[in-house]
């Protein structure tokens, strides 16, 4: 379970949690949330028994948030940039690793 923008999430399956320099990720089928990662952030899942689930992002779009802030990261030319050169350097040093270049 998990309380966000003020509403109880009960997710009975499994939920993926990403947190890297930019973002917090946490998706599932019941709940969907983009946002920019700042200090500060706090964010709780609780383990616990329930008895009916909440309804799925698919029945119900609500369940899905995107920030403002993320859309406008997401949309920026130069952060775009930056994540395809990030992206080549890792490709590139697996292709050097392995003597293909």
């Amino acid at each position: 379970m998990t309380n966000w923008d003020g509403q109880e999430y009960r997710i009975p399956a499994d939920v993926y949690l990403s947190l890297n320099q930019d973002t917090l990720i946490l998706q599932s089928e019941y709940l969907s949330i983009w946002k920019t990662a700042a200090v500060g952030t706090v964010f709780e899942l609780s383990i616990s028994s329930f008895d009916k689930a909440t309804g799925k992002v698919l029945e119900n779009p609500d369940f899905s948030h995107v920030d403002l802030a993320y859309r406008e990261l997401v949309d920026d030319e130069e952060w775009q940039l930056q994540k395809r050169l990030e992206k080549f350097k890792r490709l590139e040093a697996i292709l050097k690793q392995e003597g293909m270049i």
